[in-house]
C-alpha cells in the first residue's frame, strides 16, 4: 500500500479531483483527529412520552408528547430535528434515513391496525411513503402488538419537506408512550448528499 508523503495539507485551490489511494485500499483518520466532513453529521431520536388514544376508522397523527431521547447512553449527533404537533423538520438538506416503530394495545379485538410514515416536499400535501399493518387479537385482558418500518428520504428544501408519523384500525386503541423508555419512537440519521 502506497504512503501519502505530504506531512499536512491545508488547502487544495483548483477544480481538480485529488485522489488519495488506490481501488481496495482504506482511508483512515489517526486518532485525536478532528475529521470533519467524514461520518455521519446528523443522528437523533425521539419517542412519545406518553400514550395517546386513537378512536376507530379514523387515520391520526401520532403526536403524543413527543421528546427527544432523554436516556444516559443516548447520543445526538449535529443540531438534530424539531418538531411541532407532530410533524418533524430536519435541520440540514440531504438523504435521510427515518425509522418509526409504536406499541400499541387494546382490550378488543381489532382486525388490523395500521402505521404510516408519512412525507411532504411542498410542506402541504403528505404521501404515504410506508405502511405497515398489524393485527391485535383479544387473546386476554390486555393485548399488545407493534409496527416498525423506514423509509429514505431526499430532503431537498428543510422548509418544504417534512415528515410526520400516523396510525388508523378498525377500532379504538392505544398508542403506548413512556417517558423512560423508547416504545414507540423515531430516528433520523443523514446518510449524506442529496
Amino acid at each position: 500500500m502506497g504512503t501519502l508523503k505530504t506531512t499536512n495539507i491545508e488547502s487544495i485551490s483548483g477544480s481538480g479531483t485529488v485522489t488519495l489511494g488506490t481501488s481496495g485500499e482504506t482511508f483512515a483518520v489517526g486518532s485525536g483527529v478532528t475529521a470533519n466532513g467524514f461520518g455521519l453529521a446528523e443522528a437523533d431520536m425521539w419517542r412519545c412520552g406518553t400514550t395517546q388514544s386513537i378512536s376507530a376508522t379514523t387515520k391520526t397523527v401520532i403526536n403524543a408528547s413527543w421528546e427527544r431521547n432523554d436516556s444516559a447512553s443516548f447520543g445526538k449527533i449535529g443540531t438534530g430535528m424539531t418538531q411541532s404537533s407532530g410533524i418533524f423538520t430536519f435541520p440540514s438538506t440531504g438523504v435521510w434515513l427515518v425509522k418509526f416503530q409504536t406499541e400499541f394495545y387494546d382490550s378488543a379485538a381489532l382486525h388490523y391496525v395500521t402505521t404510516y410514515i408519512s412525507l411532504t416536499i411542498d410542506d402541504s400535501n403528505y404521501i404515504d411513503d410506508a405502511l405497515l399493518d398489524s393485527q391485535l387479537a383479544n387473546i386476554g385482558a390486555t393485548d399488545y402488538s407493534n409496527c416498525s418500518l423506514f423509509t429514505l428520504f431526499d430532503v431537498t428544501d428543510t422548509s418544504n419537506c417534512k415528515v410526520k408519523f400516523q396510525t388508523y384500525g378498525t377500532a379504538g386503541y392505544t398508542i403506548y408512550g413512556n417517558t423512560d423508555r423508547s416504545a414507540t419512537a423515531v430516528g433520523f440519521i443523514r446518510l449524506g448528499d442529496t
